[in-house]
């Protein structure tokens, strides 16, 4: 006998179930929601567990009771883009994904502008579990990226990595770590590249500090096919690379490496930078500008990128 749905919301919780037992995960059955209900990410990853927005805040609160909620925090979230609603910071998100059990990116995947740079991509799952967990969330947020500005003083970024390069600083940095572990760092490492030749890649600006050119990592020939694949990454139009030469001296430099990430409008820049073990996320306005004016310091202080090709192609040489 057919099962009889008294309502909506009664209608959702079978709906919901039935495709979790298809073993559809919550992204994916929250995307059913969003066309059959005509809501967006937010509500539907909300509607699939069958909360209200009550229940939901009732749950952050228990999880987070410094941080307290209410049901209109949830509502002006998904509101949002609208005007009456608030776009959800980047830890608000990380905590929504951690409630919904999603992804950050799955959050705001109906976005028009997200949606457009297609980040949900099936490679995103399987690189998770090769990559150390502090890692996740960053990577939740460069799938989604519409621009990186990236200043570098040690090491060569991770998107312009040969797996060469690669092999030998995951090596060299973790000198315990058994070989199959650093063949799959390696191999996520490399499958992220997979950002810069999309469809609408993100523009990658990045600033290396000169002594970086004559830092070995592996062997000569390592270094050497790592500074041409520099060389040739500028003949990409959405990326950019600048050497800052040592006659700069003492410069924003000397505060260490960092990054700014551009991601979808409405959502504001974030700033992030590494250190052992932690990554850390800077949100604030006035932190995010103080970055952003350092970044364009460093711009005007580093070579253009034609003397920068020609400076790293003069380096490689040196590795012959």
């Amino acid at each position: 006998m057919p099962t009889i749905i008294r309502s909506v919301r009664e209608e959702q919780r079978h709906l919901s179930a039935e495709l979790r037992a298809q073993h559809k995960t919550w992204a994916e059955t929250a995307s059913i929601f969003v066309q059959r209900y005509n809501v967006n990410m937010r509500t539907a990853l909300r509607l699939v567990r069958g909360w209200s927005q009550r229940d939901v805040a009732d749950r952050w609160n228990s999880r987070w009771p410094d941080d307290q909620k209410t049901f209109k925090n949830f509502s002006y979230w998904e509101i949002w883009p609208a005007a009456s609603g608030y776009a959800p910071s980047l830890a608000v998100l990380a905590k929504l994904a951690e409630l919904y059990e999603c992804r950050m990116a799955d959050l705001i995947s109906d976005c028009a502008d997200f949606r457009t740079r297609d980040p949900i991509c099936g490679w995103v799952l399987k690189v998770r579990g090769d990559l150390p967990e502090e890692f996740h969330r960053f990577l939740d947020l460069e799938v989604a990226l519409v621009a990186r500005r990236n200043f570098e003083t040690l090491l060569v970024p991770g998107l312009l990595q040969t797996t060469e390069y690669a092999r030998a600083l995951i090596a060299g940095i973790h000198p315990g770590l058994a070989e199959d572990e650093v063949e799959r760092r390696v191999a996520a490492r490399i499958t992220r590249q997979q950002i810069l030749t999309r469809t609408t890649p993100p523009h990658l600006h990045v600033i290396l500090d000169a002594g970086l050119l004559e830092r070995p990592v592996g062997t000569p020939v390592v270094m050497r096919n790592q500074l041409r694949r520099l060389a040739e990454a500028t003949g990409a139009p959405h990326i950019t690379i600048q050497v800052l030469p040592k006659s700069v001296g003492a410069s924003p430099a000397l505060e260490g490496p960092f990054s700014i990430l551009t991601l979808p409008e409405p959502i504001p820049d974030v700033g992030y930078s590494e250190g052992p073990g932690r990554a850390v996320y800077i949100e604030d306005r006035d932190d995010v500008r103080a970055y952003t004016l350092r970044f364009d310091l460093l711009t005007e202080q580093s070579l253009s990128q034609t003397d920068s090709v020609k400076l790293i192609t003069n380096a490689a040489k040196d590795y012959e």
